[in-house]
């Protein structure tokens, strides 16, 4: 028995080289396998490593850098990618209130490049080993540590079931097509509202 494999990931949740499997029986009984690469376009995730970095200029070349690495480290035809940053930096913050400065930069650097698609930037960064802003906001930040986020939360299933029942049939998958798939998507989602909220905050002064 084998596991024959999938011609092509469908979403980022499918990532990885994807192949099917030939499978030849010659007369006398022996059987060959060979894998066979299929795929059109190629989804990956790609850990940028945030640690170092405390400026924001360094931040954007080693988001780059990243692209530009991975589009010559895979031969597919054309490769969707999702840059996840992650470890501390005081950065934080920023990255937080500025993801979508940093999609742009990325976006160009894919369109530079041709063949080459940016799905979005996923920030999971530490934040619980950067400086925590003080005041109110800080108070805020460490209600969120210690309580978590609950996607399983009845307040969060009421929301989402109540959003997924009124989008159209061919849009109710977005979130994932299995109870894990949507509680990771939701969990996902409410680490980065959380970042942004907090961070404008910040930016206001608390």
């Amino acid at each position: 028995m084998v596991m024959p494999g999938i011609p092509q990931g469908r979403d980022i949740g499918e990532a990885g080289a994807k192949s099917v499997t030939l499978v030849s029986v010659a007369d006398d009984g022996s059987v060959d396998l060979a894998e066979r690469h299929l795929a059109m376009a190629q989804f990956e995730r790609l850990p940028v490593e945030c640690s170092q970095l405390s400026d924001w200029h360094d931040l954007v070349e080693a988001l780059k850098h990243t692209i530009r690495s991975a589009r010559q480290h895979h031969a597919g035809e054309h490769l969707i990618m999702r840059p996840v940053l992650t470890g501390a930096t005081p950065l934080a913050w920023r990255i937080g209130r500025d993801a979508d400065v940093l999609h742009a930069e990325a976006q160009a650097v894919a369109e530079q490049i041709g063949a080459l698609w940016i799905d979005k930037i996923e920030v999971a960064l530490d934040t619980g080993a950067t400086a925590s802003p003080g005041g109110a906001v800080g108070e805020l930040v460490r209600i969120i540590e210690q309580t978590g986020l609950r996607p399983d939360a009845p307040a969060v299933q009421d929301e989402v079931d109540r959003l997924l029942k009124h989008l159209p049939r061919e849009l109710r998958g977005l979130l994932g097509e299995s109870e894990e798939q949507t509680a990771a998507a939701i969990a996902e989602a409410m680490q980065q509202g959380a970042m942004e909220v907090l961070a404008r905050l910040e930016e206001n002064g608390g």
